[in-house]
């Protein structure tokens, strides 16, 4: 399968374990130790990587870009756009429970929301972390945030954008230029 460039095979972790509660360096074996399999299987390891139980830590996730993983998803449903962190995107389930064709097509046509940022930053909560000071920080200017992106793509003329820009800009088409936002949302 992964030889036919059909699809691409990503990794999960050996152990398929709680990693957030682990030691580093147990986390660091057992990732090392799936990078080893994957070689000897298919020849190469991959870039892609999907957090056990969709759980991550800012910890797991310096041990994941450290063994080069460029992307990471979580267990958040969301839709992935530029402002997203490539090693905390978020991922739609599809099984036997959410996997009804309606929900899928609603899924297609779902958009995301741009946020420049959102607090707390560790995504792993401890107990007494819990309720969390939630404060996300929305771009003043959508339409703002628009014109850079097309400019961002005029810059590269003829060479390939790179992905989040594609996206990006797929996405920001959709953004009417009457459309503008300008708010923090504060959850406690």
């Amino acid at each position: 399968m992964d030889a036919s460039n059909l699809v691409t095979i990503g990794n999960h972790s050996h152990s398929h374990e709680y990693l957030v509660d682990w030691k580093d360096d147990k986390i660091k074996y057992d990732l090392e130790t799936s990078i080893k399999i994957f070689k000897k299987e298919l020849g190469h390891s991959t870039t892609i990587f999907s957090y056990p139980f969709g759980e991550y830590s800012n910890n797991l996730k310096k041990i994941v870009q450290d063994l080069n993983f460029k992307y990471a998803f979580g267990q958040h449903s969301g839709v992935i756009d530029q402002t997203k962190d490539f090693l905390e995107l978020p991922r739609f389930p599809i099984n036997e429970k959410y996997g009804e064709l309606k929900r899928f097509k609603s899924i297609l046509s779902t958009l995301p929301f741009p946020y420049e940022n959102i607090e707390p930053n560790n995504r792993y909560l401890k107990k007494i972390d819990n309720p969390p000071k939630v404060k996300i920080k929305f771009f003043n200017d959508l339409i703002k945030f628009k014109e850079n992106i097309s400019k961002e793509l005029e810059k590269l003329q003829d060479k390939p954008p790179p992905f989040n820009l594609i996206i990006a800009k797929n996405i920001l088409e959709k953004v009417s230029d009457k459309t503008s936002a300008s708010s923090t949302l504060k959850i406690m």
